[in-house]
């Protein structure tokens, strides 16, 4: 297809017929197909624009300005480029510090509840034990109703400082604890 030059028309000094010459224009110019109409803005712009065949030392200037602010915008989007290969790179080195982190607190949680039930075990078992001695020196008492007083108010004696270093907890599961039958006592 060959390509046409196309301007615009002259717009006549008349307003109406100005108006109505605008719009016969315009149709015409929507009736042609999208490359002769932008070759037709393009003819009708470049009449009004900058003439820089008449001005060749503006042309190469604004040439070398545009050049030079294209290579102080690419300089500054490869700094920003950089900038943010950086700040990934720290996220990325953070967020292993965080799952690394978060996998240690796990572990530690899990030895904590351990532990827990360690202790908790340990305790069950302590006050099993005091309530078993308490229970066989119960019976010492009765057994030896006449004889060995001292003795049996040591023993009561040491049971007795023993409470007063339990925890309040400690005590409250003593005192709550049901107490050891006498068949209890003696396989102990």
């Amino acid at each position: 297809m060959a390509t046409e030059i196309l301007a615009p028309a002259a717009t006549p000094d008349a307003a109406g017929a100005g108006n109505q010459d605008d719009l016969a224009l315009l149709k015409a110019l929507n009736a042609k197909p999208y490359k002769a109409q932008a070759v037709w803005f393009l003819n009708a712009f470049w009449k009004k624009g900058p003439a820089f065949g008449d001005n060749i030392d503006e042309a190469e200037k604004r040439a070398e300005d545009a050049a030079c602010q294209a290579t102080s915008r690419r300089r500054s989007a490869e700094e920003d480029a950089a900038q943010a290969s950086s700040a990934r790179a720290s996220a990325e080195e953070d967020a292993e510090s965080a799952s690394n982190a978060r996998e240690s607190a796990e572990k530690a949680r899990e030895q904590a509840e351990a532990a827990r039930e360690s202790a908790n075990t340990a305790l069950q078992t302590s006050t099993e034990a005091f309530q078993a001695a308490q229970a066989y020196l119960e019976q010492v008492k009765r057994e030896c109703s006449g004889a060995g007083k001292g003795k049996l108010w040591w023993l009561d004696r040491e049971l007795e400082e023993a409470k007063k270093y339990m925890s309040p907890a400690q005590l409250a599961r003593l005192q709550a604890a049901p107490a050891l039958k006498e068949d209890q006592v003696a396989s102990a």
